[in-house]
């Protein structure tokens, strides 16, 4: 702290006054960041919900109406897989149905929906990653219970919704469990088949967050740097200014000019140290004076 003691007055008050703005700010921009990260993640959650419960409704209405409609009326049409839909009178069965229109959202690159299972019989339709294995895990467990991921570095930032995937249709039901390729054959209707995974692009609302936290920080540093200005000012010219003009007077009366009266300005400290500073002056003349009678 010896090197603090040795500043200049008005140093003294700018440096730290600056380093708590600075650190105050950067300290208000993290937090204003976070708030809109947070922000940009609970919208993304509203949204996978949202597009979660429209997919299913589509999958429940697609099974009522269509597939168990055409099962009960013992019709010539049949229900496959993707793979097995080249006839004219094979439909999808929900889950293909799923993956269909999944496809064409997939392709526009707002967001991405997939069904993706740990007993998948698709090579394409198992877990990308370990993350999401455990995930799908988690679902089958609690199948009321959503999971989700959040990447929020780089470019590919993204939110990730896992929710159940449940067999809604018995045609579903026995796909798994007849086709040679599955890994189960014990479905029942109502087991967690897998999990529909919805995956929300985050880089730009990210990015955005971090854009409005950088210009809220730029515009504290602002505000503060004027109110620093105007402080520094102010201590300029009400401190250091008369301090500097006392300090002048003080070497004048050292060097025995005891004629220059010391000017007092105001009322408050520094005023009334140049108003003893005057008195020193007058009592100073006053014992020249009578030393030079004597």
């Amino acid at each position: 702290m010896v090197f603090f003691r040795n500043w200049k007055l008005r140093t003294k008050v700018i440096v730290p006054s600056l380093i708590i703005m600075l650190a105050l700010s950067a300290a208000l921009g993290d937090l204003i960041y976070k708030q809109e990260k947070q922000s940009a993640i609970a919208q993304a959650r509203q949204t996978a919900l949202a597009i979660s419960v429209q997919i299913a409704a589509d999958r429940a209405t697609y099974t009522e109406r269509v597939v168990s409609k055409l099962l009960g009326e013992k019709s010539d049409v049949s229900f496959a897989d993707m793979k097995s839909l080249g006839n004219a009178k094979t439909l999808p069965l929900p889950a293909s149905f799923v993956h269909l229109t999944s496809n064409i959202v997939n392709a526009r690159g707002f967001h991405t929906v997939d069904l993706l299972s740990v007993w998948n019989i698709n090579p394409d339709k198992k877990p990308p990653t370990e993350e999401i294995r455990k995930a799908l895990d988690d679902v089958a467990r609690t199948p009321d219970v959503a999971d989700e991921l959040v990447y929020d570095q780089g470019k590919d930032a993204r939110f990730i919704s896992v929710t159940a995937d449940i067999a809604s249709a018995q045609g579903c039901v026995d796909c798994h469990n007849r086709h040679p390729d599955s890994k189960r054959h014990d479905f029942r209707l109502g087991d967690v088949m897998g999990g529909m995974v919805v995956s929300i692009p985050l880089a730009k609302p990210l990015a955005d967050a971090s854009s409005n936290a950088l210009m809220l920080t730029g515009g504290l540093v602002g505000v503060f740097g004027i109110v620093l200005a105007v402080i520094s000012a102010i201590q300029w010219a009400f401190i250091s200014k008369p301090l500097l003009r006392l300090e002048k007077a003080a070497d004048e009366i050292s060097l025995g000019d005891l004629e220059t009266p010391v000017v007092s300005e105001s009322s408050d400290e520094v005023g009334n140290l140049a108003k003893a500073f005057e008195r020193m002056r007058i009592s100073l003349g006053r014992a020249m004076e009578s030393l030079e009678k004597e």
